[in-house]
């Protein structure tokens, strides 16, 4: 096997245990029988509630009014009712008293699954029609066809309250359920009923207090299981960026993820009418509503057959209609250590020269620590200003203008010397993997990559040209991200939602501590990389 082959095989070690992970999919025998959920019921129930409970916003008139209607609606069931009071932030400055209304379908067991639907709106919609009156039409149908039904586990409907202002009710569910220990899945119906929409898109979003907290994705894959009947799911694109603490956008599943519970909302961000007073009850179809209820009706007897849901772990990957499992993505995830073994094997005459290393490495600090006042700098505006585009910008060009005279200003030994520094430091960056392989795989990847596989660049052109590439390839994640926090809530607001959740993080001070450790070093290695080794010419010019 020559070299070259060799070279070829260990940087494709992650492609190659991805497509081994393929085949071992979780066996589920999903429920392919008749279904009771009547959709022109749930779309009557959805007329009643847009034209009788309109401006139902948290603490408002119209939402203790609907409160009592739920309430008297599963009474009327035959269901045990309950009515949880408690004070929430609400659309002003002040907290208003907040109502969630939950019934429970007994099963031979006191194990639980969930299922959710807000029934408050934001002030600036009157109707709320797929936010989320929908939602709660198909959860109140799924409770008369359950209410009779023989089940092996027990249901709770629960139509929470003040969701809109920041996921309050469903929190406080969450922190007061007696036997929340036992509930088995937890299901979010939420803004997903748009008969324009082709698909059912699936969140499994992270936790609610903690974002890097995430939770076994089995109900995700008893739902996209489904598909083989014929329904068109989509993992939807949120979910990747979601999976590494950077969505900003929520849904009532996720207290329950702070819980340990495997926890999904069906909810389509690419509604085009979401907060506007355009949401009303004409963007709503009979046919959606038939299938995202019917969808929930075969997911829960599903679980219910099984007992529980088939474990694929909390560090999952959904491509297409396959799963790699949390064994697979450890496994891909050190299989990406391959290029720095590359490395260390090709520079292994530099690795005890202590004198080459010192000069490097002091030379690294320096350009570490320039990163990280800028991005102390950075994080420290944004959240006071809660503008992020603008300074992210002003931020990007200060490292520009700075690593352009530190790299003309600097001078290097041997730029095998200066790569070992930067690679093994984003190494260490590429470390947090062992915590959430799935940060490592689809943030810090192409980073470490191509800070391992650069190498000086003797042609000019080709030099400038990949020194301008390079930045961009390494940070396709986060450019990525962007692009579709764009597309779905525009610059205006994605700036601002970036900002909130920089803020969020602060409250956690490991977790922020964590970002600006690992995005200092990563980007220290990238600059490093891209200044001073593509730069870098080989016959004897060290600028």
């Amino acid at each position: 096997m020559t070299k070259i082959a060799i070279r070829v095989v260990l940087l494709s070690m992650p492609l190659i245990v991805l497509l081994i992970a393929l085949p071992f999919q979780p066996s589920i025998s999903v429920y392919s029988g008749d279904t009771d959920f009547d959709a022109v019921r749930a779309m009557k129930l959805l007329e009643e509630i847009t034209s009788k409970y309109k401006y139902r916003v948290v603490g408002s008139e119209s939402s203790k009014r609907i409160v009592r209607w739920i309430a008297d609606y599963f009474r009327g069931l035959g269901l045990e009712t309950y009515i949880q009071s408690f004070y929430a932030p609400g659309f002003g400055r002040k907290r208003v008293l907040a109502h969630n209304v939950y019934a429970i379908k007994r099963g031979y067991e006191s194990r639980y699954i969930i299922l959710i639907a807000h029934h408050d709106i934001v002030p600036y919609t009157i109707e709320g029609a797929n936010d989320n009156g929908a939602g709660l039409a198909i959860l109140l149908e799924l409770a008369r066809v359950f209410a009779n039904r023989s089940t092996r586990l027990s249901i709770i409907f629960l139509a929470s309250d003040a969701e809109e202002t920041g996921l309050h009710g469903a929190k406080y569910f969450a922190d007061n359920f007696p036997q929340i220990s036992r509930v088995v899945a937890a299901i979010s119906i939420d803004m997903c009923a748009w008969k324009g929409s082709e698909e059912v898109s699936l969140m499994a979003f992270m936790g609610c207090r903690n974002p890097f907290v995430v939770c076994d994705g089995g109900v995700l894959y008893v739902i996209k299981s489904l598909e083989r009947l014929g329904y068109r799911v989509r993992v939807a694109r949120a979910n990747i960026v979601s999976r590494v603490g950077l969505v900003m956008g929520g849904t009532d599943s996720m207290p329950f993820v702070d819980y340990g519970i495997s926890s999904v909302g069906i909810v389509d961000y690419d509604y085009p009418y979401w907060h506007k007073l355009e949401d009303t009850i004409d963007k709503i179809s009979v046919e959606k509503l038939e299938i995202v209820g019917t969808l929930v009706e075969r997911t829960v007897l599903t679980i219910d057959s099984m007992g529980d849901i088939p474990r694929i772990g909390a560090h999952f990957i959904f491509l297409d209609g396959y799963v790699v499992t949390t064994v697979f993505t450890y496994l891909m995830y050190i299989s990406t250590y391959s290029p720095m073994i590359l490395f260390l094997y090709e520079a292994r005459d530099i690795l005890f020269q202590r004198r080459r290393l010192r000069s490097s490495l002091s030379s690294f600090l320096v350009l570490l620590l320039i990163m990280a006042v800028i991005l102390l700098l950075s994080i420290s505006l944004m959240i006071s200003f809660g503008k992020a585009f603008e300074i992210l910008v002003a931020a990007v060009g200060t490292a520009i203008v700075l690593n352009i005279v530190y790299g003309r200003s600097f001078r290097i030994e041997d730029w095998q010397s200066f790569k070992l520094v930067a690679a093994t430091f984003m190494a260490l960056a590429y470390s947090v993997g062992f915590v959430n392989p799935i940060v490592a795989l689809i943030v810090l990847t192409p980073s470490f990559y191509l800070v391992c596989l650069a190498k000086p660049i003797d042609r000019r052109l080709t030099r400038f040209l990949l020194s301008i590439a390079y930045p961009c390839i390494a940070f396709v994640t986060e450019l990525l991200f962007i692009a579709v926090g764009i597309s779905i809530w525009g610059p205006k607001i994605l700036s601002y939602n970036i900002a909130w959740a920089l803020r969020m993080l602060m409250a956690y001070l490991p977790n922020i501590l964590a970002l600006v450790v690992f995005y200092s070093l990563t980007l220290a290695a990238v600059v490093s990389a891209s200044v001073h080794v593509l730069r870098y010419r080989m016959r004897g010019d060290h600028h």
